[in-house]
C-alpha cells in the first residue's frame, strides 16, 4: 500500500503543535525531565486512532468512545498534576478539533502545517527567555526547526500534486522525471538546511553573526530608550563599547517587554 505524504505530514504536524501545548502547560509545574517527554509520545494516540476512526466509521458513538479511550489512556499514563493538566487538556483538544473536522467542511486546522504556525513557537519560546525556561526553549528550538522543515515539504508536495491535476491529460507528460527532479532537490536542501542548523552553531560562524545581531540589536536599544524604560542607568559592556564606539555613554535600560525582544533577536 501506498503512503500518502500528505497524511504524515498532518500526523507530525498535529503532534508538533500539541506537544509543544502539553510540554509548554508541564514548565508550569518546573523544568521539564526526559521522562515527560517520553511520555509526551503518548498524544499520538488519540491523532491516529481519531484519525483512523472518522475516516472509516460514520458512527459518532464510536467516535465518543475512542476519544474517551484516547483520554483514558492519557490519564493514566500521568503521574503528577501538572502531567494530568498537560495530556488531558492536550487530549482533549484533539477530540474536540477532530469532532469539528467531522461535523463542518473543508480543511481544519489538524489538516496541513502552515507557516502561521511558526508564531506559535514564537510564542513559546517568548515565554520561555522571560521564565528561563532553558530546556523548553532548546526542545522548542528542535521544534520550530523540524516544523518548519515540516511545512516546506508539505507545501513542495501539495504544489506537485496540483502540477500533476493540471496536467494529466497532456500527452507524454514527464510526470515521472518531474519526480525524481523534486526529490532529489528537495532532498539536498532538506539535508543542507539539516546540517547547517546542526553544523553551524559548532563551526565558530555564529559568533560572527552574533557580532552582527548585537550591533542591529543595541541600534534597536538605543532608539528605543525611553518607551517603558526604566529609569536606572547601566553602562555599556566593554566589549560591545569596542566594537561600537558611536555609541558612547549611557543610555535608559528598556522595558521587560523590550529585554525579551532583544534576548529573542540576539537567538535569531
Amino acid at each position: 500500500m501506498k503512503i500518502d505524504l500528505l497524511v504524515v505530514y498532518r500526523f507530525f504536524h498535529t503532534f508538533l503543535l500539541t506537544d509543544s501545548l502539553a510540554l509548554l502547560i508541564l514548565s508550569f509545574g518546573g523544568d521539564i525531565t526526559p521522562i515527560q517527554m517520553m511520555k509526551s509520545l503518548l498524544l499520538f494516540v488519540p491523532i491516529l486512532l481519531l484519525y483512523w476512526i472518522q475516516r472509516r466509521f460514520q458512527s459518532l458513538l464510536l467516535f465518543a468512545v475512542s476519544g474517551a479511550a484516547s483520554l483514558a489512556v492519557l490519564y493514566t499514563a500521568s503521574q503528577t498534576v501538572w502531567e494530568r493538566a498537560a495530556f488531558m487538556v492536550c487530549g482533549a483538544l484533539l477530540v474536540l478539533l477532530y469532532f469539528f473536522e467531522r461535523a463542518g467542511s473543508g480543511e481544519s486546522l489538524l489538516v496541513r502545517p502552515s507557516y502561521a504556525g511558526l508564531l506559535i513557537f514564537a510564542g513559546i519560546y517568548i515565554y520561555t527567555l522571560a521564565y528561563h525556561k532553558s530546556t523548553l526553549g532548546t526542545v522548542i528550538c528542535l521544534f520550530t526547526g523540524a516544523y518548519w522543515l515540516l511545512t516546506i515539504l508539505s507545501e513542495n508536495r501539495r504544489s506537485l500534486l496540483k502540477l500533476y491535476a493540471q496536467n494529466e491529460k497532456l500527452h507524454r507528460f514527464p510526470k515521472n522525471r518531474i519526480a525524481e527532479g523534486n526529490r532529489i532537490a528537495l532532498g539536498g536542501f532538506c539535508v543542507l538546511v539539516t546540517a547547517g542548523m546542526i553544523f553551524l552553531p559548532m563551526s565558530g560562524f555564529d559568533k560572527v553573526l552574533q557580532r552582527i545581531g548585537h550591533l542591529l540589536v543595541r541600534l534597536l536599544r538605543r532608539l528605543l530608550a525611553g518607551l517603558g524604560g526604566a529609569e536606572e542607568l547601566i553602562q555599556e559592556e566593554p566589549e560591545m563599547a569596542e566594537q561600537m564606539p558611536f555609541f558612547p555613554g549611557e543610555f535608559k535600560e528598556a522595558s521587560p517587554f523590550w529585554q525579551a525582544l532583544f534576548q529573542i533577536l540576539e537567538k535569531v
